[in-house]
């Protein structure tokens, strides 16, 4: 039954992390003040390119399937008719025409110029009331890339993943004190897997000039070197994904109580393992890292939305979200890959999203 699959799925590590999410972040689903919003949200996913239709379709399906109730996709003007032929959830914008300024090679023609099309893309957050967003999956050079910094301004808890990493940029060591007053208690989440890490590590500080395969995340001494590096990245936690994700909190004064964490050295960040028994899959195909993302963005802006006061508070529900994202992923692509063995790919993942949820997560179901 299904107390019996919560209790299987709940043993180990992460059993306490994901009852406080079932528990304190999950929104209860009222009829009386259900409207378009009021219980999963408003989601934006800023991606896609004329090359890449799939990684912005896997962010926004997956935040639906994941509880959103409205997904509005921006995208590259030739994304969007592909976008909007995948099916009617979804609100697409054609957003963009160019590549971003610093990625445009030679000069243009005045013609060139007045043709691109690049909307407002803080404005139309705000006309459409987005409430969170992700940012980047299938981006590549496009020109939302000069959006990133402005968007998390008005997206406190938005994910920046795949080619939006491009835009995070370190501070010198003599602006990180300032930056770091600036950015305490970061909710904006960067998503790299290993090899996105490694290039923001050595852009902010030079180590493991060995390349990848010389950092270890499994080994303390490098954990450290690479919370002191993500340290210069004001205003925003680092997901690290993998078999074991690691969830790097930056900038923050207090330490999560809802699972174990070490401290940094710096003594204002902790390292999270988020490990959970019994899921995962040997099968890697790309579109699992976009579904997480758009999984993410759903359950970072619940962890907003909940009646927590303190700051220690606040980052047990942010922290049990992250959580729970990696969970309810891994474990839809356990269910895909138990169907389909190798066979399994990303969409067999994205339809097994809101069955696990309701299986493992879903507080309302008796």
């Amino acid at each position: 039954g299904v107390r019996a699959m919560r209790a299987d799925a709940r043993a180990g590590e992460g059993a306490r992390l994901l009852a406080a999410f079932a528990t304190r972040v999950v929104p209860r689903l009222a009829r009386a003040r259900a409207h378009k919003g009021s219980h999963g949200g408003k989601i934006a996913v800023v991606g896609g390119s004329e090359l890449y239709a799939g990684a912005p379709y896997f962010a926004s399906a997956a935040a639906m399937r994941a509880g959103c109730d409205l997904c509005h996709v921006f995208t590259h003007a030739k994304c969007a008719p592909v976008m909007k032929g995948y099916g009617p959830d979804l609100i697409v914008h054609e957003a963009w025409s160019r590549d971003a300024r610093e990625a445009t090679r030679g000069a243009k023609t005045e013609t060139e110029t007045e043709n691109e099309r690049s909307i407002d893309l803080v404005e139309a957050f705000g006309r459409f009331r987005i409430d969170n967003a992700v940012i980047g999956p299938g981006l590549g050079r496009g020109a939302a890339l000069e959006a990133v910094e402005a968007l998390r301004e008005v997206a406190a808890a938005c994910v920046v993943d795949a080619d939006g990493l491009k835009a995070l940029e370190p501070t010198s060591a003599d602006e990180d004190g300032a930056e770091a007053a600036r950015g305490r208690n970061p909710t904006a989440l960067a998503t790299p897997n290993k090899m996105e890490l490694w290039r923001l590590v050595r852009k902010a500080s030079g180590a493991f000039e060995g390349g990848v395969t010389t950092m270890d995340l499994s080994a303390r001494e490098d954990r450290e070197k690479i919370a002191s590096a993500l340290r210069r990245y004001a205003g925003y936690n680092f997901l690290v994904k993998g078999e074991d994700d690691y969830l790097f909190i930056q900038h923050w004064d207090v330490a999560p109580s809802v699972c174990d964490s070490e401290r940094a050295a710096s003594g204002d960040a902790s390292i999270v393992r988020l490990r959970f028994d019994g899921v995962g899959s040997p099968k890697r195909s790309g579109g699992q890292g976009d579904i997480l993302a758009g999984v993410l963005a759903v359950f970072l802006l619940w962890s907003q939305r909940t009646d927590a006061t303190t700051a220690s508070d606040r980052l047990d529900d942010y922290v049990a979200a992250v959580g729970a994202a990696c969970f309810l992923v891994k474990a839809a692509s356990s269910a895909a890959y138990r169907e389909y063995g190798r066979g399994a790919h990303a969409q067999d993942v994205l339809a097994r999203v809101a069955s696990t949820f309701m299986a493992h997560l879903e507080p309302d179901l008796s």
